[in-house]
């Protein structure tokens, strides 16, 4: 069967409305294409299906830098009280006791023995006719127990001054007269000491 012959006016008319539907198809296309694309300059948040859409921000760090440790408090000077100064008390000596008068250092239980001052002793030392003539003087200290009746035993000789003199002391200490010391007021044994002077006559009148 033969086709029919178709001539070239015919086909132009063809080309052109084919050209025509093409154009206006593309046409549409672009158009629905821009339609549909997002708007320049505008952010597009991602999305997934099924969650949330995640908004994204900036977190700002909390930590601190840590700073050096302060450094350690100095401690206050320590102030030391301010030392006091205790006055001694002041002791006042009687010119009429001798230096071998007795002094009563008990607490109210122990006394100690009494065998006189100076002038008790003076009056009870002989002064060696000899140890004048020749001139000597000094001092004798004589150590002794004064025992629980009053009596003086062991008396010796604790600092000397020659053999006339020594004697002559401890002749003057056994003439003393004591009272015993005591000791919870019973009577004990007590040790005592006695310096005996020997001057010359002249030297005791200016004394």
């Amino acid at each position: 069967m033969a086709h029919p012959r178709l001539d070239a006016s015919s086909i132009r008319n063809q080309y052109a409305t084919h050209l025509q539907a093409g154009l206006a198809l593309s046409l549409v296309l672009l158009l629905g294409a821009v339609h549909l694309s997002p708007p320049l300059g505008r952010e597009v948040e991602p999305t997934i299906r099924g969650h949330e859409a995640a908004a994204l921000r900036h977190v700002q760090s909390t930590r601190q830098a840590q700073a050096p440790p302060a450094p350690p408090t100095p401690m206050p000077p320590q102030v030391l009280p301010r030392e006091k100064v205790v006055e001694s008390p002041s002791v006042e000596f009687d010119p009429s006791l001798g230096l071998d008068a007795t002094v009563d250092r008990s607490d109210g239980g122990t006394k100690r023995p009494d065998c006189g001052g100076r002038r008790s002793l003076r009056g009870k030392t002989y002064y060696p006719p000899s140890a004048l003539r020749a001139g000597l003087e000094g001092r004798v200290r004589v150590k002794f127990v004064v025992g629980k009746d009053g009596d003086i035993e062991s008396p010796t000789i604790a600092d000397g001054a020659g053999a006339l003199l020594n004697r002559a002391a401890l002749r003057a200490v056994r003439r003393l007269e004591c009272t015993p010391g005591r000791e919870q007021s019973r009577p004990v044994e007590a040790e005592r000491t006695k310096t005996v002077v020997f001057a010359l006559p002249e030297k005791m009148d200016g004394s």
